[in-house]
């Protein structure tokens, strides 16, 4: 990760330690890396995103992406539980979330 998602995922860490969440921070570091990749992926799917990452109209659907990423996850991580890896999407998409809205880049309709 670089840029934009190595700050993110700093931040994201951070937070969730600071909140003390009960999970091991090095399983959500790998966590929030494989989900950015998947979310991405989701959204080229999705129509949201072409394949040179500019975006287009597609729809993003919170529902859709998360069943994305847990099976995505899932391919990558066979040993993790299924439900302590939803656990942990779950993290991810609340404070992946909570990121973007504090930068100002998440605004809900």
């Amino acid at each position: 990760m670089v840029g934009f998602d190595e700050s993110a995922a700093q931040a994201m860490l951070a937070a969730m330690q600071e909140d003390a969440v009960k999970e091991d921070m090095q399983l959500m570091k790998s966590i929030i890396s494989s989900a950015f990749e998947a979310e991405l992926e989701y959204m080229r799917h999705a129509g949201i995103l072409n394949k040179n990452g500019e975006f287009c109209d597609g729809c993003y659907d919170d529902d859709d992406a998360f069943d994305f990423m847990t099976e995505s996850l899932s391919k990558i991580m066979p040993e993790l539980d299924p439900y302590r890896l939803t656990d942990c999407l779950e993290y991810y998409c609340e404070y992946h979330d909570r990121y973007l809205q504090d930068k100002g880049l998440l605004e809900w309709l």
